[in-house]
């Protein structure tokens, strides 16, 4: 089959190659692709500047049918429709991290796409409990978005104390900074948007999920407006979603005292 293949170390050197098809074991899950995102991790792994585990196949926020099954998995049947945990795919699964619920913390862990094979390929294998069935009402081009809205879910909703009333910032209108934007709509939290005047169409696809406030910071004065919102207090909350140090900087002086700091 073909896949996109991270062949070597170093920037670049990814192609599209002919690989052998994978092999299904006793507690595994093969998956025919039908959808693969384009992550900000498979850049990094392109551009040399994620950890990455040559040759190696790329793509992992990705949804599929089930093609074959091994012999101990039951939870899922032929044919099915899922998404998968990617995240996962290596783990020790006996360290404090792995433990308490926080593998992605694991020294041992690789996740699929950069240490194990991935899915921008036609099959894809992954281990049973990786593998989750996707309800009737969601289709799998909204499937694939699942691990990064798992993301968005949990700053959110699990490790920020966001509250109703609250007024919160979010830096970054990317992916993951609309997804978190979405969770915040949903649970009635004032919400102000901020980016550069590259994202201009995001900043209005934000305005549409229901932002209170959009501000592109190449034309505004960010410290200005939360002012304006909040009356002089700051945000209750912020939310570093553009992995740049400008952004940090800016959520960290929007913030009132105590306020709470996710990224």
């Amino acid at each position: 089959m073909k896949a996109l293949v991270k062949y070597e170390s170093g920037v670049g050197h990814v192609a599209l190659r002919e690989v052998a098809e994978p092999r299904c074991g006793d507690d595994q899950v093969k998956i025919e692709v039908s959808y693969c995102g384009v992550c900000g991790t498979d850049l990094h792994v392109y551009e040399d500047t994620f950890r990455n585990y040559p040759p190696v196949i790329l793509g992992h926020e990705f949804s599929g049918h089930v093609v074959e099954l091994g012999k101990n998995v039951r939870h899922v049947a032929l044919g099915d429709p899922v998404a998968v945990l990617p995240a996962s795919a290596i783990v020790c699964g006996s360290c404090m991290f792995c433990r308490t619920g926080h593998f992605m913390f694991c020294p041992e862990r690789r996740g699929m796409g950069h240490g194990i094979n991935g899915a921008f390929a036609r099959y894809a294998v992954v281990r049973k409990d990786q593998a989750y069935k996707v309800p009737q009402e969601l289709s799998l081009a909204e499937a694939a978005l699942s691990e990064p809205f798992a993301a968005a879910v949990q700053a959110v909703t699990e490790l920020t104390n966001v509250r109703l009333g609250d007024v919160a910032l979010i830096s970054g209108p990317g992916p993951m900074g609309l997804l978190c934007l979405k969770l915040l709509v949903a649970e009635g939290v004032k919400a102000i948007v901020a980016g550069t005047s590259e994202d201009a169409l995001r900043l209005e696809t934000a305005r549409r999920i229901g932002a209170s406030v959009i501000v592109d910071t190449n034309r505004q004065d960010l410290s200005t407006v939360v002012a304006e919102e909040t009356r002089g207090a700051g945000v209750d909350v912020a939310f570093e979603c553009a992995g740049a140090a400008t952004s940090a900087r800016n959520c960290l002086r929007a913030l009132k005292p105590l306020g709470q700091y996710t990224q």
